[in-house]
């Protein structure tokens, strides 16, 4: 008998020792452990693991800061710091929290290295809602292998210029490919002048690109064919991450450049 107790009080340890080491393996975690944001942005934070998104509760420590809804979008409301706690239903030992950072917003000019490359006739499938950002050397392999997969549109100079960033560049930076069209043909010539951080009424921090757009050539001006090109723009990692969209401005430049991609 007394074996037999030995023998279940041995199992009960194995098992609890098990349990503890999966609860371990997948610890409660949010999508960012800090975020910096701008007052009336919104952003989403994310529960990991998944099965575990509708098993918590979202507190704030300061509202008037930072307030979340219980679907974990998070509202800036002033500038300051909160923590915003991601808290197990079932145990509210088991928690994980993100730090916000809230700042007032201004207008932001950002600096950025940024070149237009002449892509074809057709904006690219794989772009999306015509802006792509890449964080990593990973992301950019991935869009090149899912482009090639669907037909490779990505034209030669632009793939080109996507493989000449090696892995350390992704270190503090990250990459932008936004999709600008022209009428005209693909003489016609296009320079980024300016990238600026804008919000909009809704809170939203978007990327402003201000495009110049050269004058076709005479020879050429009968054209109305759609040109395409692709502003590649390299942003510090700081404010990628902090942009939820791009929008581009359109002006006809006087002087055209001598030179362009």
């Amino acid at each position: 008998m007394k074996k037999y107790a030995k023998y279940l009080l041995a199992m009960a340890l194995v098992f609890m020792v098990v349990c503890g080491m999966r609860a371990q393996a997948h610890p409660l975690r949010v999508s960012a452990p800090s975020k910096t944001m701008y007052v009336r942005q919104k952003i989403q934070l994310k529960i990991t693991p998944s099965s575990m998104k509708k098993k918590v509760k979202w507190k704030s420590s300061n509202r008037k800061v930072a307030s979340v809804a219980s679907n974990g979008k998070v509202t800036a409301r002033k500038a300051g710091r909160a923590k915003i706690y991601a808290v197990s239903t079932k145990d509210n030992k088991e928690k994980a929290v993100c730090q916000i950072t809230v700042r007032d917003f201004k207008v932001k000019a950002l600096a950025s290295n940024c070149s237009v490359v002449r892509n074809g006739s057709r904006p690219l499938p794989s772009i999306g809602k015509k802006y792509k950002v890449f964080h990593s050397q990973a992301e950019v392999n991935q869009f090149l292998k899912e482009d090639q997969e669907n037909g490779g549109h990505v034209s030669y100079y632009l793939e080109k210029k996507l493989k000449s960033y090696k892995k350390g560049f992704f270190k503090k930076k990250s990459l932008c490919v936004v999709f600008i069209s022209t009428e005209g043909s693909g003489s016609t010539p296009v320079l980024v002048e300016s990238i600026k951080l804008v919000q909009d009424k809704n809170g939203k921090v978007k990327a402003k690109l201000r495009a110049g757009i050269g004058v076709q050539p005479p020879d050429e001006a009968w054209t109305c064919d759609m040109a395409t090109y692709y502003a590649v723009a390299e942003l510090k990692k700081s404010d990628a991450q902090m942009i939820q969209g791009y929008t581009v401005e359109k002006f006809m430049m006087v002087k055209l450049p001598t030179i362009y991609d």
